[in-house]
């Protein structure tokens, strides 16, 4: 009876034991492969108890070496009690991940982890969040955010640029831009090459310029009561850390596409920046100061720091594929047909 009973007892406590360590072991896939719902993320509106603390929402870009991912990031911080993010890309994937744990609070860094990548976020400062070591799919990326807030809205807008100006030496990447919604003006310009290097030009060191609009630094309007989508950066001279100066001119106008029936590969804008070292005899603003540019939004140039030579040059391209449609004659905003160009010369010759 007695080995009856201790038999009874090595299987309970064996049972027992399975069963907590298959427990800790499904809690431990949990946290690794994050199973719960994401698409909240997209929409989660910031808490303002949140506005002055590590908590709360983070948007930004992100982007791997080669292009190989390039998306809209999104990091929920506890701003619902839980810790999750969630990259949606150019090519609608959905790549999530989930923090192991609130404890990070302590030293504000957190570790986000999913089926295929994960990356680290420090938000000791709330103004100049840091991202760092960014994986996915065993390819090292980089990553900016800003914190978004009930007083100070931010949203993403996707670009590329490529070197047709300049052949195949010149260089290719993405042209990516962070927007203040509450303002409607653009907060920082981010570019990062194929090779993975990632800069960004400011709003402090944003110049006036003059599009289709009156001189204004770069700014963003959407406004879908209208289908209003306008955006403008003009007149652009941004200087690189290693001493290398870009130049570049974009715009975009829903309102304008629509009332010229043409298609949203068009762009609107005059090129302030890029005028002299595109055009000869450069193109005269008395003709007016908005033109239209095939399959064009903008144009950039990169010279070298002594500023007589180029390094690269092209065409910059935003991903306007899901804004809505402008109501005809929605502003009074026109185009004239003598206006509308084809684009500069063909091509540059590069630096040496």
């Amino acid at each position: 009876m007695k080995k009856i009973l201790l038999s009874l007892a090595l299987v309970s406590m064996l049972f027992s034991c399975t069963q907590d360590n298959q427990e800790a072991i499904e809690q431990d896939q949990n946290l690794m492969a994050p199973t719960e719902s994401f698409s909240d993320i997209k929409t989660m509106r910031p808490i303002a108890s949140n506005d002055l603390a590590s908590e709360g929402m983070y948007i930004g870009v992100l982007v791997t070496n080669e292009i190989e991912h390039h998306g809209r990031l999104f990091i929920n911080v506890g701003n619902d009690g839980t810790y999750r993010a969630l990259v949606e890309t150019t090519e609608s994937e959905l790549i999530k991940f989930t923090s192991p744990s609130a404890s990070s609070l302590t030293n504000s860094r957190f570790v986000f982890i999913g089926d295929r990548g994960s990356f680290t976020l420090d938000v000791s400062d709330i103004e100049a969040p840091i991202i760092s070591d960014v994986i996915i799919d065993n390819i090292s990326g980089q990553a900016q955010v800003q914190k978004n807030t009930t007083t100070r809205g931010v949203a993403a807008v996707l670009g590329t640029f490529n070197r047709a100006l300049t052949g195949a030496n010149g260089w290719i990447g993405t042209w990516d831009l962070l927007i203040n919604t509450t303002t409607g003006f653009i907060s920082s310009v981010i570019v990062t090459t194929a090779a993975g290097v990632m800069s960004t030009d400011v709003a402090a060191n944003f110049e006036n310029g003059t599009g289709c609009y009156a001189s204004n630094k770069p700014f963003f309007i959407r406004n879908d009561t209208n289908g209003q989508y306008e955006i403008m950066a003009i007149g652009q001279n941004w200087t690189l850390p290693n001493g290398l100066r870009i130049f570049y001119d974009f715009g975009f106008s829903r309102v304008l596409a629509t009332n010229n029936a043409a298609p949203l590969t068009t762009g609107y804008f005059f090129p302030q920046a890029v005028n002299n070292f595109l055009y000869n005899p450069p193109l005269n603003p008395a003709n007016g100061t908005c033109f239209s540019f095939n399959n064009t939004h903008g144009y950039y140039v990169v010279r070298n720091a002594a500023n007589t030579a180029f390094r690269s040059a092209g065409v910059i391209t935003f991903d306007f594929s899901g804004v809505p449609a402008a109501i005809q004659n929605a502003d009074n905003y026109s185009i004239n047909a003598s206006q509308s160009l084809q684009g500069p010369r063909a091509s540059l010759q590069l630096e040496n």
